[in-house]
């Protein structure tokens, strides 16, 4: 894996410490530039190594020392109602995670911080089903988070989204089950919270919990064959 997956604030932070190489010597600088198939020069001016103060080894490599525990929750309950079944299910976990990179590196939390699986994470829901008509609402939650990257932390508050979906079933319309549907992902149109950048052309939310599609809405007309 990736050791270092943000190098915002890598620099700082001790779990990276046998990955980062402060003022490197013309040796080290000329020897990483011959690992690399191309040099992208992202500075405003021509490649200087005299500028260089850092080397981040990105590179794939094994993990020393790797602990991940959790708890899974999942509920499921049915009846008879108002003419057709009432279902309610759900699903909640907590995940707890911490790594070594090397056996001389500091261990880092992963669980809880940016880019990472937050500690809490949960679907829930319920759908009424008669035999023409099938109604679904569901909340999906991404809990809190951490950023600690710039030297400093800021909490990422945690985020609920809402989906629902409405299907009618043709009675009559032949043994091919027409149907028609329509799916609302996001109901509410939520965004995820704004994290900081080093950059502007990062893109400025965790993209590994957070989607920024907003609502979507689809119609869809289905039969079977």
């Amino acid at each position: 894996m990736q050791p270092i997956l943000s190098l915002s604030g890598a620099l700082q932070n001790p779990a990276y410490a046998g990955s980062v190489f402060l003022n490197p010597t013309p040796t080290q600088i000329a020897a990483a530039i011959g690992d690399m198939a191309r040099l992208r020069n992202y500075s405003s001016g021509a490649f200087d190594a005299a500028k260089v103060v850092a080397i981040v080894d990105n590179r794939e490599q094994n993990v020393f020392r790797q602990a991940i525990s959790g708890y899974d929750l999942s509920v499921q309950y049915g009846r008879p109602w108002q003419g057709g079944s009432l279902g309610i299910n759900g699903t909640l976990s907590y995940l707890k995670s911490r790594q070594t990179l090397d056996a001389n590196g500091a261990g880092e939390t992963l669980a809880g911080t940016i880019f990472n699986p937050p500690h809490w994470r949960g679907r829930f829901g319920a759908d009424w089903q008669s035999d023409s008509l099938t109604l679904a609402g569901f909340a999906n939650y991404v809990g809190a988070f951490d950023d600690d990257r710039f030297g400093s932390r800021r909490h990422i508050a945690a985020q609920t989204t809402y989906d629902a979906t409405l299907q009618y079933r043709f009675a009559g319309a032949t043994d091919r089950g027409v149907s028609v549907s329509l799916s609302i992902l996001n109901l509410f149109d939520e965004t995820p919270e704004t994290i900081r950048t080093a950059a502007a052309f990062y893109v400025p939310y965790d993209a590994t919990n957070h989607a920024a599609s907003g609502r979507v809405v689809s119609l869809t007309l289905g039969t079977r064959w």
